[in-house]
């Protein structure tokens, strides 16, 4: 037998399967204790302060609407309004999208996700995606009306207070991944 062998490392105990399992077990642990998990998306403050522009963006544009609603035939002025309204929404929501985020598995055996009935998580279980989602689909309904019949005040003043409730869902969420 010579020194370095195998057989005199098994003899002297430097690798019995005892001391083999104990250095599994230790750089085992040396890894899981390097690891974290992210459970929710990271703070995005150019989201944050987006999303609160785009809200004031809104307010501001329907709190100026004539009492008797807005015309069909004035759908042109606006028209600029739908489509830069609808870009920001748009790309504030891939921005939020783009943010990794855990598996929609994970966070549902977590309990942090409900699976919808039909098995379709939106926007991979970001409220902020889902969100915009509806406050995009309110404002193409807005746009369309007014471009088809006009709009009128009371049908507004319901379908802002919709989007009040998106984009508030979104900026709460938001402001919480702050803390």
């Amino acid at each position: 037998m010579t020194v370095g062998s195998w057989d005199h490392a098994r003899t002297r105990g430097w690798c019995s399967p005892a001391t083999a399992a104990h250095a599994f077990i230790a750089a085992a642990a040396l890894l899981l204790a390097s690891c974290t998990v992210q459970l929710v998306p990271a703070y995005d403050d150019y989201i944050a302060n987006n999303l609160t522009q785009l809200s004031q963006t809104i307010e501001t544009y329907y709190a100026a609407m004539p009492a008797s609603g807005y015309s069909k035939e004035s759908f042109p002025k606006q028209e600029a309004f739908y489509a830069d309204t609808l870009g920001k929404i748009e790309a504030l929501k891939t921005r939020a999208a783009s943010r990794p985020v855990p598996d929609a598995a994970v966070t549902r055996w977590l309990g942090m996700q409900q699976k919808p009935e039909n098995g379709t998580v939106v926007g991979n279980g970001i409220p902020t995606v889902a969100s915009l989602g509806k406050v995009s689909e309110l404002v193409m309904d807005l746009r369309d009306r007014q471009r088809a019949n006009g709009l009128s005040a009371a049908f507004v003043k319901n379908e802002v207070g919709q989007i009040r409730i998106a984009l508030n869902g979104a900026i709460t969420y938001e402001m919480a991944l702050k803390r």
